[in-house]
This record gives structure tokens, sequence and C-alpha cells, in this order.
């Protein structure tokens, strides 16, 4: 679940030694200990405020360094256990979700762009993680030596603003020349979220990001992006095998996730 969450990485659900996180209720920042490195520290703030998480991330940091000594090089920076890490050890993430770029094929120039810029365009749950899942990426930073905190922060300040525009600017044309085709996927996706019995998790997050789509253009009345947010989470695996509370067939849970969404339209 914490995973699914963004909060645990798949490298330390796998270690084979011993690992600890910590986290504040929130979920807004969180220590892992003994992942790749010895502490991982993740602050998260919504919206793009790059420049406030990284003064929430220092805080956390500078306090922790009261108590710790962090294996730090004059020539190098921190010294960390994957090279590309080496220097700062900071690595800066946006979340977006995209689909007008999906929808039109320019995602591909997206990710050469943001290359060329060193950035990386990554799937939902960043590095490893399936590219195209619901339509959101994670932008980040792909270097941290020789660049400063503040460099990083500015890169990433700059840059992201840009691909949010092009984003507009699609979802504008295809509303232009498109209209009926958008508003049918919207409509379809709207309507199989609340009328299947039974959903995979990767269908779910495919109608999820159309719906979501939708409320973001004003084609579904009433209906908010807010409101469509925590399904990204609450439908995926762990999420819904808690619910289950216990094993479960593969059809168990596709019927609980259609029953899930069922009702939270129904509610929202």
């Amino acid at each position: 679940m914490l995973m699914e969450r963004n909060i645990l990485t798949r490298d330390i659900l796998q270690a084979n030694h011993p690992t600890r996180v910590v986290f504040v209720s929130d979920e807004s920042a969180s220590v892992l200990i003994n992942e790749e490195d010895h502490i991982r520290l993740q602050v998260v703030e919504p919206g793009l405020q790059p420049q406030r998480t990284l003064e929430r991330l220092n805080a956390l940091e500078d306090k922790l360094e009261e108590h710790l000594e962090f294996a730090f090089s004059e020539r190098w920076g921190y010294l960390t256990a994957c090279p590309t890490n080496v220097g700062t050890g900071l690595r800066a993430s946006v979340m977006l979700h995209l689909p007008a770029l999906v929808l039109t094929r320019q995602i591909i120039r997206v990710v050469e762009a943001v290359k060329s810029v060193g950035l990386a365009l990554r799937g939902f749950h960043g590095e490893g993680s399936f590219l195209y899942q619901s339509d959101f990426f994670q932008v980040s930073n792909q270097k941290t030596l020789g660049r400063s905190e503040e460099a990083i922060v500015e890169n990433i300040s700059t840059i992201l603003p840009q691909v949010i525009e092009y984003e507009r600017m699609l979802r504008d044309q295809l509303m232009g020349q498109a209209r009926r085709k958008i508003e049918d996927r919207v409509w379809r996706a709207w309507g199989i979220l609340n009328s299947s019995r039974l959903i995979s998790t990767g269908e779910a997050l495919e109608m999820l990001s159309l719906v979501r789509l939708g409320a973001a253009m004003g084609l579904l009345d009433g209906l908010s992006v807010k409101k469509v947010n925590p399904l990204f989470v609450l439908t995926q695996p762990a999420h819904i095998q808690k619910r289950l509370k216990g094993k479960a067939s593969e059809e168990e849970r596709d019927a609980t996730r259609a029953d899930l969404l069922r009702n939270w339209f129904a509610k929202n």
C-alpha cells in the first residue's frame, strides 16, 4: 500500500536486510532507512511548489544533521550508493497529468525535450514504473553532481510550466478540432466507471484518466478533479486487497474495485 502511495520504493520492499520507514500522518514527509542509501528523505507538496518543498526538505535534513554525520566530500559533495545521486543528492520531481500529450502522440517529443535539458520523464511510481499508466508522469532532474540545489529547482521551475502550457494548448486544440470524439471518450469512460461490475486495475486507471480530463475541461457537470484524484490510489491492488481483508481471487478484486467506483461517484 505504501508503495502505491509513493511513500515506499520497490527496492526497500525487496531488500533482504533490516529497513524502516517513518512518515508523518498526512504523508507529506517521510524518511526511508536502509533503502539504496542509509537515509532517504522525501517531502511532498501539492501543486508546483519546488522552492517551498526544498525549504521543508532542508529543514528536515538540518534536524537530522544535528544527530547524524552524513558522508560528505569537499570535492564530490554527498556520497551516495548510486553515482548519479552524488553531489547535492537532491532529486526534485513533479507529478503531471498529461492525457492530451498522450492522445495526440506528442508525449515522445516532450520526453526528448526534457531529456535535452537534464530532466527525465518517468511513470506514476517513478523509476522502473510503466510510463503510460493513467497518463500520469513524474518529471525529475537526472543529475545532481556539479549542480546546486537552487539550480536544480530553478531548472524544474522554468521547464515544467512550459510542459503544462503545451498540455493545455493541446487540450484546447482537441476541443476545437475533435470535440465530439473527446466527449464520446470521456462519457464512455464515465459510463464504464459507473456501470461496470468487474474492472481491472489497468482499465480503471485508463478510464479515470479520461474522466479526470473531462472534469478538468468542464465536460462533466458538477465533477471536480479533486474528487477524482484519490481514486488513482484507492483502486490499486494493495488498497483493494485491504478492503477484502484476506486472500481473494482476481475476480473478487475486480468486483470490489467496480463496487468502490460506483459507490464513490454515487456519493460524490
